[in-house]
């Protein structure tokens, strides 16, 4: 199945209306009078749905979201009971008040027994729970698969030898020179390392926190790079009281550091600016492609492309707007992001 066919079966309406046009040719059949689902078959359906449907989305908007997600079973049990108590009396509403008063040659009488409804609507109570605790429970395992896939790769900034060597070479080279500024690097070294080691760990840290590591690894970058490269790195806005997932916005700046910015050419820039208001972040990035200009999705820095997309629709689905635009000279990412 191609990617775009696949994001769109992915789409929260497609799979409700999925759901609705399998149990509408369910309903249809099991009701019919002939071998052929006609006209009235479909409308005494769609009448049937109308109690079916207030099961279900009470179900999924209200008694699993607030109840059974929190481990109130028992309670969930007993207004799952009235649940269906309200469903047999819409049914009942249905066919006795507004199909009567509707105006068409239709006679639609409900002839089904009240334990056989009981046991339909039992039965859609019980399949919308167990789709919907399902789809938790896949997204929840695929979110700590990336979480500790996280964990490893940012762990391997420890000993992988492109950042921690080339900043432990630039220091020692300060060091030489007799800088000033060699504890202050040394300082920032240590408060990276800090942050992979233990803030990666968190579900959420708090923003300013992760713009300081930014800010420290930026200057550590900055050490190895020929004085007319152009790295820039804008904040505005306040970032007090907000959080954020751990190391999200870091692999767009180290892709920049890796393909653009790496010090090969007179004229490799690095551009980022971060913009807050409110609870919305902004976040773009852009950089010279450098000598390579294809990036391949598997050889983007950090986390990698498609576990950043996938973070965000886990950790902030609806709330974000990822784009990426690349050509022969730059590399664009524009974050836009909802925190709250």
């Amino acid at each position: 199945m191609i990617p775009s066919v696949k994001k769109f079966y992915k789409l929260s309406w497609v799979q409700h209306l999925i759901f609705w046009a399998v149990s509408f040719y369910f309903i249809g059949s099991y009701f019919s009078i002939s071998n052929v689902i006609g006209p009235i078959d479909i409308i005494y359906s769609g009448c049937f749905h109308i109690s079916i449907a207030v099961l279900v989305y009470i179900n999924l908007r209200i008694l699993i979201p607030r109840l059974l997600t929190r481990k109130s079973v028992f309670l969930y049990i007993i207004l799952s009971i009235i649940t269906v108590a309200l469903a047999l009396l819409t049914h009942e509403l249905t066919f006795e008040l507004l199909i009567p008063a509707l105006p068409w040659e239709y006679y639609l009488v409900s002839f089904t027994d009240p334990w056989v409804l009981i046991t339909i609507f039992s039965c859609y109570l019980v399949l919308s729970s167990l789709i919907k605790l399902s789809k938790s429970w896949f997204k929840l395992q695929q979110l700590e698969a990336l979480q500790k896939d996280m964990e490893l790769r940012s762990l391997k900034l420890q000993v992988n030898p492109h950042f921690l060597l080339n900043s432990l070479n630039s220091i020692y080279g300060l060091s030489l020179t007799g800088t000033k500024e060699v504890p202050e690097y040394i300082i920032k070294l240590s408060n990276i390392l800090k942050h992979i080691l233990y803030e990666t760990k968190k579900e959420h840290i708090p923003l300013s926190e992760e713009i300081t590591y930014i800010e420290d690894y930026i200057a550590l970058q900055k050490i190895r790079l020929p004085k007319e490269t152009d790295v820039r790195f804008i904040t505005e806005g306040k970032a007090d009281h907000l959080y954020i997932a751990p190391m999200l916005i870091i692999p767009f700046i180290e892709n920049a550091f890796k393909h653009g910015a790496g010090g090969e050419g007179d004229r490799d820039y690095a551009h980022f600016k971060l913009t807050l208001a409110g609870d919305r972040l902004q976040f773009i990035s852009r950089n010279n492609q450098g000598s390579s200009n294809e990036i391949k999705d598997s050889e983007y820095s950090g986390i990698g492309l498609e576990n950043i997309r996938k973070r965000l629709e886990f950790l902030y689905p609806g709330k974000h707007d990822l784009k990426i635009t690349s050509n022969a000279y730059e590399f664009t990412a524009q974050l836009d992001l909802a925190l709250k």
